[in-house]
């Protein structure tokens, strides 16, 4: 799913494993702004002014979950995009697409499947060049969101070229990562990180409630909300959350030192491929909450 993370697993994460993968890949279509200010601070590791939602949006251009991010209010601070996990080229259609959420200042991020880290370099180098090199028009997107990455501190050159590759190919590239869990410290070093944001939780609502370890662990195991960290360094996303637990949820993220946070009531198989039914009172709810520095 957005993280899918299919190594040992260290939370309830490995439940929902991208049960929904082989959908998404019939998903294959043929078909510059500048980020907001809020895109800007997050990319210099800065905390948000308020938390913001981070949407995986794993529908066609056009269709109305998209049509829908383009009217919330405030808008998504993130927003990824999907054509054929990222196999397909981004044609003029997600082009479109990609400027009209951007022109809103949101950031919009291709997906790019890397499986733990097994994946070839020259393969996940060929994914990002869909969007950083398309062959129709200029750069459409912000950057790039590497799915299923591993929490493995051996995995950190692999994703530390990646970003390498991807700021060279556009300098203001904004990067994303999935672990689907707390990230290894090993990632967030000084000169050692891979990415401006990990996904450092991606399950349902019940385990968001209850079984939430923390951002970051450390080489020694313990957990911790990494508070030491921008709070936009991390992001949550959550499913099967009812209306009614949307607003504890919203508040859990902040309290969480989350930057970003996506809750939605749609569950299993694919609860990416449509966004929440709440998603305008979601949206004004993240807006009024400020990412807190410590944990809950």
């Amino acid at each position: 799913m957005a993280g899918a993370h299919r190594g040992a697993d260290r939370s309830p994460a490995g439940q929902a494993r991208r049960l929904w993968r082989v959908s998404l890949l019939a998903i294959l279509v043929t078909g510059s702004l500048t980020l907001g200010g809020w895109a800007t601070l997050a990319a210099q590791g800065q905390n948000p002014p308020r938390l913001r939602l981070g949407v995986p949006a794993y529908v066609f251009p056009g269709q109305p979950p998209l049509v829908g991010l383009q009217t919330a209010s405030p808008a998504p601070g993130i927003v990824i995009l999907n054509p054929g996990n990222g196999d397909a080229p981004f044609g003029a259609s997600w082009q479109v697409q990609a400027r009209r959420l951007r022109a809103r200042g949101s950031i919009v991020l291709g997906y790019v499947h890397t499986d733990e880290a097994t994946r070839s370099v020259a393969d996940t180098e060929t994914s990002i060049r869909n969007y950083l090199q398309p062959s129709a028009g200029h750069i459409a997107v912000s950057g790039i969101f590497l799915d299923e990455m591993s929490d493995s501190c051996a995995a950190e050159p692999f994703y530390a070229q990646l970003y390498a590759y991807i700021r060279g190919l556009d300098r203001a590239a904004f990067v994303a990562a999935n672990p689907g869990v707390p990230v290894s410290s090993c990632f967030l070093q000084s000169g050692h990180r891979v990415a401006h944001t990990f996904v450092t939780f991606e399950h349902d609502a019940a385990a968001y409630d209850s079984q939430f370890q923390g951002n970051v662990i450390s080489q020694n195991g313990t957990y911790s909300a990494g508070q030491q960290y921008p709070a936009a360094t991390f992001w949550h996303l959550i499913y099967g959350a009812s209306s009614a637990q949307m607003p504890q949820i919203i508040a859990l993220a902040g309290d969480r030192h989350a930057g970003y946070v996506y809750a939605t009531d749609a569950g299993l198989p694919n609860p990416w491929d449509s966004v929440a039914s709440y998603l305008q009172a979601e949206a004004s709810a993240a807006a009024a909450v400020t990412p807190s520095t410590h944990r809950r």
